[in-house]
């Protein structure tokens, strides 16, 4: 029972595997034939996060630089700062902290200019989580802060959990 409760297991991990690289194939295939429009910046937003998803973060930064230049061609703002986020956790991921957090800044400034508190607030939780792996808790904490202050405004039970966590976290000290 144990060895079928593996291969079990395995299969479950091979075909979610699968499935991503599907959803993947099928987003670079619908990338090849779109236009030069905002419908193809959000593909290259769901590409650079399915890479980054299955840790192939160089592929992910490519994706969303070529979103990224898209998206300032049609000043497609809501789309440059989706990209910029993922860009943003793509190299976060890899410890790049600070193309991190100046694509983070990205973001936010043009979060910020759209009035999107939400992604306000996620732009500043992610920060936090940033600052949290260079052990500058105290700008982690400002950064929570004011992403708590965000989700209250918003009235996000959901995300306000979310950056409570984030406050929770015990130190490694």
């Amino acid at each position: 029972m144990k060895a079928r409760s593996v291969v079990l297991f395995l299969l479950f991990i091979c075909s979610q595997g699968m499935a991503q690289r599907h959803k993947l194939d099928s987003l670079l295939l619908l990338k090849s034939v779109d236009q030069e429009d905002t419908n193809k910046v959000l593909h290259l937003v769901k590409i650079c996060w399915e890479y980054k998803s299955i840790g192939k973060y160089d592929s992910a930064v490519i994706a969303g630089e070529e979103g990224t230049a898209l998206g300032l061609k049609l000043n497609y703002k809501r789309g440059l700062a989706k990209l910029y986020n993922n860009i943003a956790i793509a190299f976060g991921e890899q410890g790049i902290y600070d193309k991190a957090l100046a694509n983070h800044l990205e973001s936010l400034r043009i979060k910020t200019e759209l009035q999107d508190k939400k992604g306000m607030a996620q732009s500043y939780l992610n920060m936090g989580i940033i600052y949290v792996e260079q052990n500058d808790y105290d700008v982690a904490i400002e950064n929570f802060n004011r992403s708590l202050e965000l989700s209250k405004e918003i009235n996000s039970n959901e995300f306000t959990g979310n950056v409570y966590n984030c406050l929770g976290v015990p130190t490694n000290d």
